[in-house]
């Protein structure tokens, strides 16, 4: 025959393993699971903002920009056969460029919360500082464009121009493909070791905390 404190002993472990289970693990495998769905969700949203809305709209803004360049360069310089039957049309361009501009900003508006949002998951990793770093290019190269486009610089020539839309257009796509080769991966970078380890030790000390609370209240 068993013994009767045996019984109860081993009762009262395998409420506290399941009291634990649900108070602890349970809610936290949760919190886990919603925060990498979210991740993943950021992470495509931005891969495709990138692909097809960022890296295609600057050669749109830029036909449309480039042209109104061009033409007040050659007035500039005295060289243009602008005629007035053409000021309607530069007009509708010069509204168009200053749309697209707009749509490009909001877009890069975007970007910006997304990558500040992918790096919430794992914020300690290497990868991130790669990533940061893609990304304030690409925001560089976007500043210096729209100082040519804003004759913030002075006046640009049409070739100065061409150069600042390369290089904008080089660093959006760049920062394409690296958020579409993650995506590819769909997993995100792991912690540097020594953060990973302290992660490790603190969620132990906290699981000790919590279980000695159950057990606690159990024999109050």
């Amino acid at each position: 025959m068993k013994d009767p404190w045996s019984v109860v002993l081993g009762a009262a472990l395998a409420l506290i393993g399941t009291a634990l289970v649900q108070a602890w693990l349970v809610p936290k495998t949760q919190v886990k699971i919603r925060e990498r769905d979210r991740w993943e969700k950021d992470l495509r949203e931005l891969a495709d903002l990138l692909a097809k809305k960022v890296v295609p709209s600057v050669t749109e803004y830029h036909l449309a920009a480039r042209i109104v360049a061009v033409v007040e360069h050659s007035a500039r310089t005295g060289k243009s056969d602008f005629q007035r039957k053409d000021e309607e049309w530069f007009k509708q361009t010069v509204e168009t460029r200053n749309r697209l501009a707009t749509e490009f900003d909001d877009h890069m508006d975007l970007v910006r919360i997304l990558v500040g949002r992918l790096q919430h998951l794992n914020e300690h990793a290497d990868t991130w500082i790669e990533l940061r770093n893609s990304h304030c290019a690409l925001q560089e190269a976007w500043r210096r464009y729209y100082l040519h486009d804003t004759r913030g610089t002075g006046w640009p020539s049409p070739d100065e121009f061409d150069a600042a839309y390369n290089e904008l257009r080089s660093r959006a796509l760049r920062l394409s493909q690296w958020i579409e080769s993650l995506a590819r991966e769909n997993r995100p970078p792991k912690q540097r070791t020594v953060r990973r380890m302290w992660r490790q030790v603190r969620g132990l000390r906290l699981q000790e905390k919590a279980m000695s609370h159950v057990v606690g209240k159990m024999f109050v």
